[in-house]
């Protein structure tokens, strides 16, 4: 049993608890400490005082992706039951002119207008394509040109004024900041959101906090304290931490396993990290993300929507304060007769606004009504409230670089692989981003045990010896791959007499075939061959393989018909020519050192010429495999699978499955082949990461020869 602490009961703290429950079931002994007393941060719906009628003063949407892939938010909802409704709008605000479609704006503000709307927008779909916008990988973004330019910068180029000022006031809430403070690529992914395609906005019917409130429902395997906000964390001798908290008067600490920081970035900051290696790493994370972005909302209740005839969506983009987003609550939640408007300003506005008393700052948000509605909604208006947001969010997501998943989520891995971190502000400020950085830690932390438990394992079979430097007892690695681990291969059965339980060539055959289209003949690699007996059972359905061995003993057992094409080798330096293969079929990245995946990558990229089927073994394969303690044999390697599709991403690929349709395909094909044996794969999706197809190599751009002085 591992005991683990999640710091935080927002809506990163519960998806982490959940996620642990779901995936470990009665392995982790958890303890959600939550500073306030209530659950859910800052998904907050309320009611209004003198009508029951309620409205979102927090979170006030969620992105649904899924059209484009998999959306795990959307998932969970569905999961918890929830029903949710479409929130739909190109309603913007300028100048007093209701801007409701391009008809508006090209009768309102010219054909010329309109145009550089137009234009921008195309320049914005070119510049991140639909596939790479969804991906989100850290190595595209780093690379991409935006990433070094402000979002301001990129808004300068709209020549046409009035189209900048729209452009503007139409990202500006999303951005949560000005847009001189953040980079053009984080403006490029909120000025997508008005592409049609790239996503749609929904909420939840009954209100947002429904999803927190249903979820905290769901954790039965969770000890939740509230009111006990955790003060000091530190690592133990033995290697647990220690977690100090208040609970009323009195300070009390427990020990964990593992701890997952799921704070806004200022109440991890107020924690104190004992050690010096601890505290200088936790002050370092915070500053590289400490972009802090603003939102004030402001929600008023009218007697009814006398806005509807003129504005009927269920949003607007208003001008004032620098480019706002009014919500039409009514819209989305029953409010009888009555009328509700919330307006979210963001960035230094919103940091000004929240200096005002609350009756000053409604009476402010009643006069930025465009004047055609203004005098109407004073006189309607019955009751206002304000919900302060400040420094709640990141204004540069990701930080700039952006960094990998792995160095985000684990601030210190090498003295404290125990502690990870969750939060939006590491993906991109939003409670979808939340859930994907909880499945990331989550994800990192099965690795983290499973490589545990096979230093564990190696303690128990190998004599104790002494760290010279420091006199401390330490354990060998892992069991190596060696003679028995080929001659026991399946109970007592040898690699050769164990071979066709576990390997079938037409179940490769037929996943190119569904992958890339692709018929023999062919040739093919496959890296990590064993004694090459994949070779002949390629070749009788008209596949020219070739095989890579690094390990002399079972190399040494190949067969003398194919000695000629499987060869002794080292995938990080593959022994063939750029090109040589159609496709390889790779099971060995995964006994390659962490430091050394990126070589052995852009090698099998250098030797392929369509894609490559990953088919090592991951951290988030079916739980019920490694009960088997030979399986994690020789592994020096241990991801999750979306994390291998980050490590291909960087080194010239690009995940090759990502069609519904294919995916499905896929499944039916792996359930086919595995039938009557454990599952490998947990659902469709993972499958996802196992296909890369390979990206033409990137043009090398020679410098002219400098002319030498005479």
């Amino acid at each position: 049993m591992t005991k683990v602490a999640i710091l935080g009961g927002g809506p990163g703290g519960l998806f982490t608890a959940y996620l642990l429950e779901q995936k470990f079931k009665d392995s982790c002994e958890t303890t959600l400490f939550e500073a306030s007393a209530r659950t859910g941060g800052k998904i907050v719906t309320r009611q209004f005082d003198i009508a029951p009628v309620i409205y979102e003063a927090g979170a006030a949407e969620f992105y649904n992706y899924a059209k484009v892939g998999p959306d795990p938010l959307l998932e969970l909802v569905g999961k918890l039951g929830l029903k949710t409704a479409p929130i739909i709008s190109r309603t913007v605000v300028l100048d007093g002119k209701i801007l409701r479609n391009e008809s508006d704006i090209r009768r309102l503000c010219g054909r010329t207008t309109l145009v550089a709307i137009r234009e921008f927008r195309k320049l914005c779909a070119e510049a991140m394509p639909l596939a790479d916008w969804y991906e989100g990988a850290s190595h595209f973004d780093n690379s991409h040109p935006w990433a070094r330019r402000t979002c301001g910068d990129i808004l300068d180029s709209v020549g046409d004024p009035v189209a900048r000022k729209y452009l503007k006031v139409a990202v500006h809430s999303d951005l949560a900041t000005e847009p001189h403070l953040t980079n053009g690529l984080n403006g490029l992914k909120n000025f997508l959101m008005d592409v049609p395609g790239y996503l749609g906005l929904y909420s939840v019917q009954g209100g947002n906090q429904r999803v927190p409130d249903l979820l905290r429902r769901q954790l039965t395997g969770t000890r939740i304290q509230t009111d006990s906000p955790v003060t000091r964390v530190e690592k133990n001798a033995d290697q647990t931490y220690r977690v100090s908290f208040r609970h009323a008067i009195t300070a009390v600490h427990e020990d964990f396993d593992a701890v997952f920081a799921a704070l806004p970035l200022d109440c991890l900051g107020a924690i104190e990290w004992g050690g010096e290696g601890l505290r200088r790493a936790m002050a370092s994370f915070v500053a590289y993300y400490d972009r802090s972005g603003h939102y004030v909302r402001v929600t008023v209740l009218f007697r009814k929507p006398f806005w509807r005839q003129q504005i009927p969506d269920c949003w607007f983009m208003l001008d004032a304060f620098g480019g706002c987003c009014v919500y039409d609550e009514s819209a989305r939640q029953d409010a009888g007769a009555y009328g509700v408007l919330s307006w979210l300003i963001a960035g230094t506005n919103a940091a000004w606004l929240s200096n005002f008393d609350d009756c000053t700052m409604t009476g402010m948000i009643l006069n930025s009504l465009p004047e055609p509605l203004r005098s109407e909604g004073i006189s309607l208006f019955m009751e206002g409230h304000v919900d302060r947001w400040i420094a709640s969010i990141s204004a540069q997501p990701g930080g700039l670089p952006v960094r990998d998943a792995r160095s985000a989520h684990r601030p210190e891995p090498k003295d404290h692989p125990g502690l990870f971190v969750v939060g939006d502000y590491l993906l991109d400020s939003t409670i979808n981003g939340t859930l994907d950085s909880a499945d990331f830690a989550t994800d990192f932390f099965q690795s983290w045990r499973l490589k545990r438990n096979l230093l564990e394992i190696a303690a128990t079979s190998q004599p104790q010896t002494s760290n010279p430097q420091t006199g401390n007892p330490q354990t060998g690695n892992p069991r190596k791959i060696d003679k028995s681990y080929f001659d026991r291969y399946h109970d007592d059965l040898s690699y050769e007499d164990s071979y066709d339980w576990y390997f079938d060539a037409k179940y490769v055959c037929d996943l190119i075939g569904i992958v890339w289209k692709a018929k023999p003949p062919y040739r093919l690699l496959d890296a990590g061959s064993a004694s090459g007996l994949t070779l002949a059972d390629f070749a009788d359905f008209g596949i020219e393989a070739w095989g890579v061995e690094n390990n002399k003993y079972i190399h040494n057992r190949t067969p003398a018909r194919w000695r000629k094409r499987n060869l002794l080798g080292d995938v990080r330096k593959l022994p063939f020519a750029d090109g040589q293969f159609d496709f390889v079929y790779e099971t060995c990245l995964v006994s390659v050192a962490e430091d050394d995946l990126g070589a052995a990558i852009r090698e099998l990229h250098r030797v392929s010429r369509r894609g490559v089927i990953f088919a090592s073994l991951t951290s988030d394969m079916n739980p019920e495999l490694f009960r088997r303690q030979d399986l994690l044999t020789g592994v020096k390697s241990l991801m999750p699978l979306w994390e291998w599709g980050e490590l291909f991403s960087c080194n010239g690929f690009r995940i090759a499955a990502t069609e519904e349709r294919t995916l499905e395909r896929l499944w039916r094909c792996e359930q086919k082949y595995n039938e009557g044996d454990e599952p490998w794969y947990p659902d469709r999706d993972s499958l996802r990461y196992c296909f890369y197809t390979r990206l033409p190599d990137e043009p090398v751009r020679r410098k002219k020869p400098r002319r030498e002085k005479t």
